[in-house]
């Protein structure tokens, strides 16, 4: 049965099964809804823009914060890699520049250990004078299969070296060697 509407409705739109009617009273309310949003907008311009002009007034001060976050967040990440795993201080040896060498035993990749879901295979790198009795090793060629790690353990290492360097824990049983100037 079809209800008939009183003539206080007014149809505003219809579809195949749907019609749609509006009163006085909601195109009151739908007018004071539009001027509602229109002075919410105009507010969230004018608080966006004093945002930005005491953003930019106290700069210096948004960067030193910044920044002391982002050394934060660098410690805690530092704490984090040596957490759960073997972590060691590296041992600076001292000696001639020209003599290199480094020594990393049960070495891992702290990146990738941490998200392995087997376990992974630790590594040995031992370079330099202590490398070999008869004399000085300044390279070690490194071979496999596609997939075989070669790539991680160049990296494993090259990270391991940073991290000594810059005062971290390094993620192996041992490590120990010369501070190195660059790397390649």
């Amino acid at each position: 049965k079809k209800k008939k509407l009183s003539n206080d409705f007014e149809l505003k739109s219809q579809t195949s099964k749907v019609k749609r009617y509006w009163t006085d009273s909601i195109r009151e309310k739908v007018s004071e809804l539009v001027d509602a949003r229109e002075t919410l907008d105009e507010i969230r311009s004018g608080m966006s823009r004093r945002m930005q002009i005491d953003f930019d007034t106290n700069y210096n001060v948004w960067a030193q914060a910044v920044e002391a976050c982002a050394h934060l967040d660098c410690l805690i990440s530092l704490s984090y890699t040596c957490e759960d795993e073997v972590s060691c201080r590296p041992k600076f040896l001292s000696g001639a520049e020209e003599e290199a060498e480094i020594e990393l035993r049960d070495c891992r990749h702290p990146c990738i250990s941490a998200m392995a879901r087997q376990s992974f295979v630790p590594n040995d790198v031992v370079l330099g004078a202590s490398a070999c009795s008869d004399g000085f090793q300044r390279a070690c060629l490194v071979t496999g299969p596609n997939m075989g790690g070669k790539s991680t353990l160049l990296r494993q290492t090259c990270i391991a070296v940073i991290m000594a360097q810059m005062g971290a824990y390094v993620p192996a049983a041992c490590c120990s060697m010369r501070p190195v100037d660059r790397i390649f």
